[in-house]
């Protein structure tokens, strides 16, 4: 006959209570399966409304990039490296009247987007008000 493998180890019979009580095996088995299920439940809530702002921030950014595309498109034919701060202005409060404008840095910022002038009052450079925060 084969011997039991606790009963050949020196285990004390307190050490072997799950043994001799089915009831907390049981017990036991189910609250770790209960705080498993609800921590994987937690995990995935967690994960799903994470993805659901990263989607939000992603569609804002993407109707950003399309609102900078769209004012650059209106008025790219009607000003030129050559053109005037006066002349740029004056084009974009005619098509753009709503949108906010401050001067900051050296820098004219009206809407989305970032004009620099040179010092002789032409226009030099125009960037998206997303890249001149980065710099």
């Amino acid at each position: 006959m084969l011997a039991h493998p606790f009963l050949t180890a020196n285990v004390s019979p307190k050490d072997m209570w799950i043994h001799r009580n089915p009831i907390k095996s049981v017990i036991i088995t189910a609250v770790a399966g209960l705080v498993l299920f609800f921590g994987s439940c937690a995990f995935f809530a967690y994960s799903t409304l994470d993805q659901g702002i990263s989607y939000t921030y992603l569609e804002v950014s993407y109707e950003d990039a399309v609102k900078e595309r769209d004012t650059l498109l209106a008025i790219a034919l009607e000003i030129s490296p050559e053109s005037s701060k006066d002349e740029v202005m004056s084009l974009m409060k005619k098509k753009f009247p709503t949108a906010t404008t401050f001067e900051k840095d050296g820098y004219t910022v009206y809407g989305p987007l970032v004009f620099k002038f040179s010092e002789e009052g032409k226009l030099s450079d125009v960037a998206s008000t997303i890249n001149y925060q980065d710099n």
